[in-house]
């Protein structure tokens, strides 16, 4: 047996296709559920702004008329 043999018998696994004896294995690092629920949340945000941006870019501006007070409204027809 190895050095590393005298920790519990909990988490011991017989070696598989390893050389013969009893290996530990690492516990598995598990992400926070809030790490990624936050991640997909700013993905999101920053993909909604950009298409918001890009939406706002091509649109063509509608057109503002300033006549003096005296000119009235705008002609929408050709007399």
């Amino acid at each position: 047996m190895t050095a590393s043999s005298a920790a519990p018998m909990e988490g011991r696994f017989p070696g598989y296709a390893l050389p013969r004896g009893t290996y530990i294995a690492q516990e598995v690092r598990r992400i926070r559920f809030s790490r990624t629920v936050g991640l997909w949340t700013a993905g999101i945000v920053v993909v909604a702004a950009a298409l918001v941006g890009v939406s706002l870019m091509v649109t063509e501006k509608i057109p503002r008329y300033m006549c003096p007070p005296e000119c009235g409204n705008p002609r929408w027809v050709s007399p």
